[in-house]
């Protein structure tokens, strides 16, 4: 056996390893994707991502999924919004539905909101009895050909409903309503 020169060897070692770095590119699995940077705002600190619909959106910490069986295939119900103590109102939701939304039945519009380049248009709309009273603030995005409706329930009492030693104050609709405005700036879409 000849001994080859040291030339040929250093050749043959780099070729070695090119095609062994090579090879280990074209076997490793692909890099995930970066993780989505979340831009929420310390009072809306929890960042929900819809993959399917391509945006994000912060939301209050604590909120849960509730049942959204009542609405159409896809809609998600958030639950568990804070309500000012003392006041009237006792529940506030936040219901993103696709397609069509029921609760917008008799709906007036009411303005327009832009957040990352996206304009939804926002209508309101209510329902209820000599006990109760549910108001919809509704911001409604078209893209793509498709309706994405992010549906904000207010649920309150009567105050009348009550005694007067016991009457809680009627909560301050206007700061509800800008607390809806705070939390849709914050959409963004995914790229």
């Amino acid at each position: 056996m000849k001994a080859s020169s040291p030339a040929v060897l250093c050749r043959f070692a780099s070729a070695c390893i090119a095609t062994l770095l090579a090879a280990g590119c074209a076997t490793r699995p692909p890099l995930p994707p970066p993780p989505i940077q979340a831009h929420c705002p310390a009072k809306f600190s929890d960042h929900y991502v819809d993959t399917v619909h391509r945006f994000s959106l912060c939301l209050p910490a604590g909120l849960s999924k509730g049942d959204a069986g009542a609405y159409p295939s896809g809609t998600v119900l958030f639950t568990g919004f804070a309500v000012p103590a003392g006041t009237n109102l006792e529940a506030k939701q936040l219901i993103i539905v696709p397609g069509t939304d029921p609760d917008m039945q008799g709906a007036t519009p009411d303005g327009r909101l832009t957040a990352d380049g996206v304009t939804f248009s926002r209508v309101q709309a209510g329902e209820g009895s000599a006990g109760h009273l549910t108001q919809y603030y509704i911001y409604t995005w078209t893209h793509g050909g498709k309706t994405l409706h992010f549906d904000f329930s207010l649920y309150s009492s009567n105050v009348n409903d009550y005694p007067p030693a016991s009457r809680p104050a009627e909560f301050d609709l206007p700061a509800q309503v800008k607390f809806t405005r705070e939390i849709m700036k914050t959409f963004r879409l995914l790229h």
